[in-house]
Formats: structure tokens, C-alpha cells, sequence
């Protein structure tokens, strides 16, 4: 058995490096995760991107690890409502919570461990997380954000630091003087300390600390007195809130001025307009005040070489520490604009200005997506075009005139287009728009292949002899959706020719097809899907987001095939299976 066989037959589930996995834990269990690490030299990338080794895991001495799990709102009253456990040996121990590093209470409804530097053992091929629930059921996302440690010369990091947790960056000098590393902390609150040759495990003089949460701060540390071939680290402590920053390393000549003593030293500002770009899987913090915009925007960038994928923009209300548990659903407004946000605060909301907008969460979230095909035409254009080499949409966020100072994060997140065969895959629409998958089943190179490069037949075998049926599992693990359809090498759409239309909540009970505490399951079939991309469209429903799992398979050869959809099961938050009936 591969890795992942066996990891997953453990009953654990993989985790994607800036991926949101939704999931759920039933009262006093525990539910298991792991992320595939490789001690390996991986392809360069930095500034702020993840290394991975040569098989695509995580090199834990490269990267900033950290694991963060959102709690779901109806929760977020209780700070303890979760526990979470890491395993950083390769195995999963028979007691979860026999480990040394754990977190036990969120902040802001987010409970966060980071890996600590070299804690990852050289003989593991995984790093395992376990979740484990109280007294009642919780639902949740979990992500493993994943950030270089190493720094470019004059080139900006993005970072991101939760309570209690210390990530790194390391600065190879090629020079003798000294490094100056500029920090724009934008929300949150971190302490820092620069060291060289060893990295700082402990905040003693000189180091500054940055705890004016609401506000952006700035400050330079120092380390001097380098020569080329020394490395300068940089350690960032996590403090009450979670944090999002940007560190950039700059060289100094000798006789410039350095001084490690400055380090004790921060220029404190009231925040000026930004605009911070999205990282896939990373929170940014920001907040406004009553009836204002944020001094933070945010920028998605999109560029040829872009990959082709649904896209969620996700901001979320922070709980009010006056107020815990209230939460409430217009406290702000997300705007989306083509290219920069326009300056003129007129110029935002007239309908001219902006593309898009949500003014009331659902669920406590705000969403402003962009479907696959919204982003292909883009990339598309890219590719094609003399003059242009990127194109960005920006997002802004308004408060409420009835709320004063919110507090708020916003993260990017991506749902695969592209399933690959026998590999489960997560996503989640929203109201009124669709979400596309598709199964590419065309000859590439002579084999049939779908995302994956995996063969459907031997060299030997005639086309006649391999499958040619498509079945796919569609389980909807929260919410509503109004449709989901299918067609042949085109997206589906609701004017157009498709294969099937499974109706939903469109459907003559559609309470029966709301997953709220249990899974609905439905087994969707599509025949002749070979030399074809098939598409699988979902559309959501009005009442709120919904959350999905979705996988594909190839129909044994020979299976007879009718287009259609059966569902086969309700299954309960736990995944026992309650009852199958026919539908």
C-alpha cells in the first residue's frame, strides 16, 4: 500500500497546504488529519510561497508550518467547544492526546498550533493532527498554512503568526555589514527578535513587541556585524491575536548605521490605506469603524500562468469582545472592484464602480466567488495577449453605522476544478452561483488520463475493453444546494443541453436534501465519458453556503449505464450510515 493508503486507512484525511478541509467531530471524539512531508530539496520558491520536496510533501525545514482550526459560529460561545493535539513522529498514537504540543482554547474561533523548528522527526512521512470535540458535536474547518522560511534580498514576505506560536525566516547574507528587516505588522499582535547563526527561541533583550491590535505598526530590527555566508533569523512570537505581516530584508554596507540595540524600538501609526494581497489558506486581519471603510483592502492577481480553479473570497466577522457570542450578519460589507479599489469613496458604491458585493453574511461569512470558468477566460486572455501580463480583482470592506470598530479576516480559497479519479475532493458554493469540477477523460499522449495522469487501461488493451462510464459520489456534509448538473465538454448551465439535472432544493421536498446533521449522498452516473471532459456544475441555493465532498470513479467494464442520479444513503455527522433509501 502507498503512504496515503495507508495513512487514510488509519481513518485520517489529507490535508492540502492552504486548502480549507471541512469537517465535523461528534461529542468526546476525536477526527484525524495529516499533512505528507519530505525532507528533500524541493523547487525554489520563495517570498512568502511554500517549498515542497521533490514528491510535492511539505519540507519541514524549509517551511513555517502551522495548523489552524475554525471553529463553526454556532460554537464560538465556547473557547474549549475543541481541542487539537499534533503528531510530529509519523504515527498516530492509541491516546491523541499523548503530545507535548496541543492547544486547548481558541481565539476568535480559531484554535492554532505551530510545528515547532526541527520538531518534525527525519523518519516521518507525515505530520498528523488530531481533533478532538467536548461535550457536544462541532463542525469546522481545518488548514495547514504552509510559509517559506527563507527571505529574498528587498523582496516582501507575507507571514501570518496565531497565539503562543513562533514561525522563523531566514536571511542568507552574501555580504559583509549588516540586515535591516522592516516589518508592517497590519493587524493582531506579534513580538520579534533578529539573532544571527542561531535562531531565537526565547523574547530577551533587545526585542520589540507589536500589540496595538487594531492598528498597523511598523518597525525596523537590526543584525550586525555579518559576513558573507552568515544567516540572519528572524523570530515572531504570536501574541493575543492573530497576526498578518510582511517582512522584508534589506542589506546594509559597512559604516552604515546598525545598531542591535534599536531593536527595543517600534514606530507605532494609525493604519493608512493598503492593499495587501490573498494568500490561498492564509487569514489577513483587518477591521473599520462605524460607517468607514477599512484602511486595508485586499487583491486577488491572477496571471497566465495562473491555474484554472473556483475561486471563494471569504471574510469573516471576529467575535466582539464586548458582546461574545453576538454576531451580527451586517456588522460589514464586502465590495469587489475590477483592478485597484477606486480612491473617490462615491466612486464604490455606484453601480458602475464595483462587480460585485455581499451586504449580509450567512453563517457569519461573507462570499464573493469566482467560478472556474470566470477564472479560465481570464487566463485565457492572459495567455493570449501582447500587452497584458496580469489581471487583478480588489476587494474592499465597509462597516455598519450602527456597530463601531469591527474586527474582521479575509482569506482566498480555492476550490479544484480538476478532480482527479478515486481522490475525494471538498468544496463549498454559495447562493446564486454556480461551482464547477470536471473529470478530463480525453486521449493525452496516447492513454486516457484525467487529472493525474492515471490510465484507465493497459497499452495492450483495445478502447472497446476499457471503461468507458463515469460514476461520481456527490455527499453534501452541510447546507443546501439548489441544483447540480452535468454535460459533456462543455460547463453546465441552466439554458443549456445537459446530460442530467438533479434537482435539489428546486425539488419537491427539497427539506429532505438539507444536510444539517446528517450527510446527504447522492451517486450520479454520466455514460460514455471517455475521450471527453465532463463537467459537474452545482449551483447554490439562496438559504445560505453549502459545504460538499465530491469524488469520481470509472464504472467496472461492462456495467450497463443509465444518465441519472440515485441517492444511496443518509449518513450521520459521524459517517455511520443511517438508512439507504431510493429517491
Amino acid at each position: 500500500a502507498t503512504e496515503t493508503e495507508e495513512f487514510e486507512s488509519m481513518g485520517a484525511a489529507e490535508l492540502v497546504p492552504g486548502i480549507l478541509s471541512l469537517s465535523s467531530c461528534e461529542a468526546d471524539s476525536f477526527v484525524d488529519f495529516y499533512l505528507p512531508v519530505e525532507f528533500a530539496d524541493g523547487a525554489s520558491s520563495s517570498g512568502g510561497h511554500r517549498r515542497l520536496g521533490a514528491s510535492g510533501a511539505v519540507d519541514p525545514l524549509k517551511n513555517n508550518i502551522q495548523f489552524e482550526v475554525i471553529m463553526d459560529p454556532d460554537a464560538r460561545a465556547n473557547p474549549e467547544a475543541l481541542k487539537m493535539y499534533l503528531h510530529l513522529d509519523g504515527s498516530l498514537p492509541s491516546d491523541r492526546a499523548e503530545t507535548e504540543i496541543f492547544a486547548t482554547k481558541s481565539v476568535d474561533g480559531v484554535l492554532s498550533v505551530a510545528v515547532p523548528d526541527g520538531g518534525v522527526s527525519l523518519d516521518a512521512q507525515a505530520i498528523f493532527l488530531s481533533v478532538r470535540a467536548g461535550a457536544a458535536a462541532v463542525r469546522f474547518k481545518v488548514v495547514a498554512v504552509v510559509l517559506a522560511t527563507e527571505l529574498e534580498e528587498d523582496k516582501h514576505s507575507f507571514g501570518e503568526v496565531c497565539p503562543g506560536s513562533w514561525v522563523y525566516y531566514d536571511f542568507p547574507v552574501h555580504s559583509s555589514g549588516g540586515v535591516r528587516f522592516d516589518m508592517t505588522k497590519y493587524e493582531g499582535s506579534v513580538s520579534l527578535k533578529a539573532m544571527t547563526e542561531i535562531k531565537p527561541v526565547r523574547l530577551t533583550y533587545p526585542f520589540v513587541t507589536l500589540n496595538h491590535d487594531h492598528d498597523e505598526e511598523v518597525t525596523s530590527i537590526y543584525v550586525c556585524g555579518v559576513a558573507d555566508g552568515d544567516h540572519a533569523y528572524v523570530g515572531v512570537k504570536g501574541g493575543a491575536h492573530c497576526a498578518s505581516f510582511q517582512m522584508t530584508p534589506h542589506m546594509l554596507a559597512p559604516g552604515d548605521p546598525c545598531s542591535a540595540e534599536t531593536n527595543a524600538e517600534v514606530e507605532h501609526r494609525p493604519q493608512e490605506d493598503t492593499t495587501v494581497a490573498l494568500h490561498t489558506g492564509s487569514w489577513v486581519y483587518g477591521h473599520c469603524d462605524s460607517g468607514g471603510w477599512s484602511p486595508t483592502s485586499f487583491k486577488e492577481v491572477l496571471t497566465k500562468d495562473s491555474d484554472p480553479n473556483n475561486l471563494l473570497i471569504e471574510v469573516e466577522v471576529l467575535q466582539d469582545e464586548d458582546a461574545p457570542g453576538v454576531l451580527d450578519p451586517k456588522a460589514v460589507s464586502v465590495w469587489a472592484f475590477d483592478g485597484d479599489v477606486p480612491p473617490p469613496l462615491a466612486e464604490r458604491e455606484a453601480e458602475d464602480g464595483y462587480v460585485g458585493r455581499s451586504l449580509e453574511a450567512v453563517g457569519n461569512m461573507h462570499i464573493i466567488f469566482q467560478n472556474y470558468i470566470d477564472v479560465k477566460r481570464v487566463v485565457d486572455h492572459l495567455k493570449e495577449s501582447t500587452t497584458e501580463t496580469e489581471k487583478s480583482v480588489s476587494f474592499a470592506i465597509k462597516c455598519s453605522e450602527a456597530r463601531g470598530r469591527v474586527r474582521f479576516r479575509a482569506m482566498i480559497n480555492s476550490v479544484h476544478a480538476g478532480l482527479a479519479l478515486d481522490h475525494r475532493g471538498h468544496g463549498e458554493v454559495c447562493p446564486m452561483g454556480w461551482v464547477y469540477h470536471y473529470v478530463d477523460l480525453r486521449p493525452a499522449d496516447g492513454t486516457y488520463a484525467s487529472l493525474g495522469h492515471r490510465r484507465l487501461g493497459g497499452s495492450s488493451e483495445k478502447k472497446e475493453e476499457q471503461a468507458k462510464h463515469l460514476r461520481v459520489s456527490f455527499r453534501l456534509l452541510r447546507g443546501g444546494v439548489y441544483q447540480v448538473s452535468t454535460r459533456r465538454d462543455y460547463p453546465p448551465g441552466f439554458n443549456s443541453a445537459n446530460l442530467y439535472n438533479l434537482k435539489l432544493m428546486a425539488g419537491p421536498d427539497p427539506e429532505s436534501t438539507v444536510a444539517f446533521g446528517e450527510v446527504v449522498e447522492y451517486e450520479i452516473t454520466l455514460c460514455n465519458a471517455l475521450d471527453h471532459k465532463n463537467y459537474i456544475g452545482i449551483f447554490g441555493d439562496e438559504s445560505g453556503c453549502a459545504i460538499y465532498d465530491i469524488m469520481a470513479e470509472m464504472m467496472p467494464v461492462g456495467s450497463p449505464c443509465t444518465e441519472g442520479a440515485t441517492r444511496i444513503a443518509h449518513v450521520s455527522a459521524s459517517g455511520q450510515t443511517e438508512s439507504a433509501t431510493g429517491h
